[in-house]
C-alpha cells in the first residue's frame, strides 16, 4: 500500500512516559529450581539460575497500557505493508490539560494561567516521546533508531482533549531538510 505523507494521526489519552526506572524492594528465597522474588502483595516471580539480582522496573505503571493504546489507534487508522526502514522525521505535539488554578471562577485564564503559556511541568517531552517511539517500533518504523530528526512539543489542551498529535515522514518524502553545519 502506498501511504500519503505525512502520516497524520491523533492519539487521545494521557501520554505515558518511559525512561525513569525504579528498583523494587523485594525478598528473595533460594529454591533448587531458581529464585522466587516477592514484588509486593501476593505476587511472586521465579528467576532461574540467578543467585543475586536487582529488579529494575519502569517508573510509570500505566506506560504499558499507553503503548498498547498507541498501537491500537495506529493500526485502526493506518494500513501499512511494512514498517519504514529508512530515516524518519517525526513531529510530536503532546497536549496536556491545564491545572484548575489556571482559571478564575468565571472560567477565564487566571494570572498564573497567563504567566504559563506552555506546560513546564513533568513529565518531560523526551520521556513521553520514548514511549511513542517504542510503541510504534515494528509498526510504523522498523526500529526507533530510524528516527533521525524530530520535533517534540508540549502544549495546553485548551480547545481539545489530552493526547498526542503525530506527523511522520520517511526521509525521502520529508518537506523539511534538516542539515548540520558539516553537510
Amino acid at each position: 500500500m502506498t501511504l500519503s505523507w505525512p502520516v497524520n494521526i491523533w492519539i487521545d489519552g494521557k501520554p505515558g512516559k518511559q525512561g525513569s526506572k525504579r528498583i523494587v524492594p523485594h525478598v528473595a528465597r533460594m529454591r533448587k529450581d531458581g529464585v522466587l522474588a516477592h514484588l509486593g502483595g501476593a505476587e511472586w516471580i521465579r528467576i532461574r539460575d540467578i543467585v543475586r539480582y536487582t529488579l529494575v522496573l519502569d517508573d510509570d505503571r500505566s506506560n504499558k497500557a499507553w503503548r498498547e493504546h498507541v498501537v491500537g489507534v495506529f493500526t485502526d487508522l493506518v494500513s501499512i505493508d511494512a514498517p519504514l526502514d529508512e530515516p524518519v522525521f517525526v513531529i510530536a505535539t503532546f497536549y496536556r490539560p491545564r491545572p484548575k488554578d489556571h482559571f478564575t471562577s468565571k472560567g477565564e485564564l487566571s494570572a498564573k494561567g497567563k504567566r504559563t503559556p506552555k506546560p513546564v511541568t513533568k513529565p518531560d517531552t523526551f520521556k513521553m516521546m520514548r514511549s511513542i517511539e517504542d510503541a510504534l517500533s515494528g509498526h510504523l518504523w522498523s526500529d526507533d533508531s530510524r528516527i533521525c530528526d524530530h520535533v517534540i512539543r508540549k502544549r495546553w489542551s485548551d480547545d481539545q482533549q489530552e493526547g498526542v498529535h503525530l506527523l511522520v515522514w520517511p526521509d525521502s518524502e520529508c518537506p523539511v531538510e534538516v542539515r548540520s553545519n558539516d553537510t
